[in-house]
Formats: C-alpha cells, structure tokens, sequence
C-alpha cells in the first residue's frame, strides 16, 4: 500500500502509518493533483493558441477578398463610364 493510500483511510488504532507517513501521503496526492491541473492547463492553452492562429488566418482571408471585391467594383465603374463615354 502506497503513503497516498495511508492518506486517503481514516485512521484507526489498528493503522501502522506514522503522521508524516501521512502528511508525505497528503502532499504526494497535491502534487499529483496539481500535475493534472497543469496538463489541463496546457490543453487549453494549446487549443487557445490554434483557434487564434486559425481566426487570424481566416480574417486575413476575408480582409484579402474584400480588398479583391472593391477592386472589382472599381474596374467595372471605370469600365460603365468608358462606355458611357
């Protein structure tokens, strides 16, 4: 039996772990908790990242093929007033 599973019983008369059995048990069962935390952390901290990079690349799209639209709607003004003309 492992000091994080000493940790985790209520202690009684017939336990043999002795109270820094136990308080190491508690910290070891911290850490191990805040590992976890950390990995989750990172997750999220990864997928924050790529949705980012993928909002700025859509966004550079769309900037990209309105500047495209606009260009357009100029060359067909100046081609209406040459014909006009």
């Amino acid at each position: 039996m492992t000091l994080e599973d000493w940790s985790r019983k209520p202690i009684s008369l017939g336990c043999s772990p002795t109270m820094d059995d136990l308080t190491t048990g508690c910290l070891q069962r911290i850490a191990t908790a805040a590992e976890k935390m950390a990995e989750n952390y990172n997750a999220l901290v990864a997928d924050r990242d790529r949705a980012r990079r993928s909002s700025n690349y859509y966004q550079e799209r769309c900037d990209q093929y309105a500047r495209r639209c606009w260009a357009l709607r100029g060359v067909i003004t100046k081609m209406k007033k040459k014909a006009e003309a």
